[in-house]
């Protein structure tokens, strides 16, 4: 079994690399043409592979890679037994909570911000949506590094691992409310919005991923798989209403709207899981 920080920082940088993703998609189009998108993302790939394999090829993070030797006759605890455990976690509700509600709100991002501004500011595809796009995408990876920094600047000056990650993901929900506003502005201040909503959104998904350990120290992976599997099936339904109330209403403000109470019931669901759990020794 991987550590549980290893695993940790392992999913957190997959995660981010994944909420990039779109803004280098669409910055390389808008410069070079979407059929370079395809060569240099996969350029990138394989540079990225080629430097990880190097990098990780020190004896010192075998423990990493390989089971302690030790734990070989150890008696393997069943699955079902493991998911039980962790349901019955009294953290496991609250980050729930997070994860159906803050999921869909990632997804919402990804899959109709493009559509909203087409739609509500007749935006065609192009350089200019192409920018405007990478921009706010981009605030989802600003978001990820304002996590663990805000984090690590809060516990350095003395405040306690669980006041730290409340203040920051409290913090974090105030951009997210401004999600109900945007279809009331016009495209200049939506876009400056927008990009702030998904500063806030990329620090929450990176809080979420900071709670999931909390459910269970001892079986990360299992507990992030669970949970994470529920906010990928909430999201997939949450998209298919989105398309449903946009195509009925012709407007985008009840899917916005949904998007800022999401953010604010999330806020109190990580309220209520940071009291239940002791924190001492967490990983930021």
């Amino acid at each position: 079994m991987q550590p549980v920080s290893s695993q940790w920082i392992l999913y957190q940088r997959a995660q981010r690399r994944r909420s990039d993703r779109p803004a280098l998609i669409f910055a390389i189009t808008s410069a070079l043409g979407w059929r370079s998108a395809f060569f240099v993302l996969g350029g990138g790939g394989v540079l990225w592979f080629s430097v990880w394999v190097l990098s990780t090829a020190s004896p010192k993070l075998e423990p990493v890679w390989h089971d302690d030797p030790r734990e070989g006759d150890a008696p393997k605890e069943k699955l079902a037994r493991i998911i039980v455990q962790i349901i019955r976690s009294p953290r496991f509700l609250p980050v729930l909570v997070v994860a159906v509600l803050i999921n869909p709100c990632l997804y919402f991002s990804v899959n109709w911000l493009p559509t909203y501004f087409a739609q509500q500011h007749g935006l065609l595809p192009g350089s200019q949506l192409g920018w405007i796009l990478t921009a706010i995408y981009l605030g989802v990876g600003v978001g990820n590094f304002l996590c663990g920094a805000g984090v690590l600047t809060l516990t350095r000056r003395g405040r306690p691992l669980a006041a730290a990650r409340r203040t920051v993901f409290l913090l974090a929900t105030v951009p997210l409310s401004i999600c109900a506003a945007v279809p009331l502005m016009r495209l200049s201040p939506a876009v400056f919005a927008l990009v702030a909503v998904n500063i806030g959104l990329g620090i929450w998904v990176a809080m979420y991923l900071t709670m999931v350990q909390d459910v269970s120290a001892a079986h990360v992976s299992t507990a992030l798989g669970l949970l994470s599997g529920c906010g990928s099936l909430a999201g997939a339904v949450a998209m298919w209403a989105v398309g449903r109330v946009t195509q009925h209403t012709h407007s985008f403000a009840l899917p916005m709207a949904a998007f800022s109470v999401s953010a604010v019931i999330s806020a109190i669901a990580g309220w209520a899981a940071s009291r239940e759990t002791s924190l001492k020794g967490g990983t930021v």
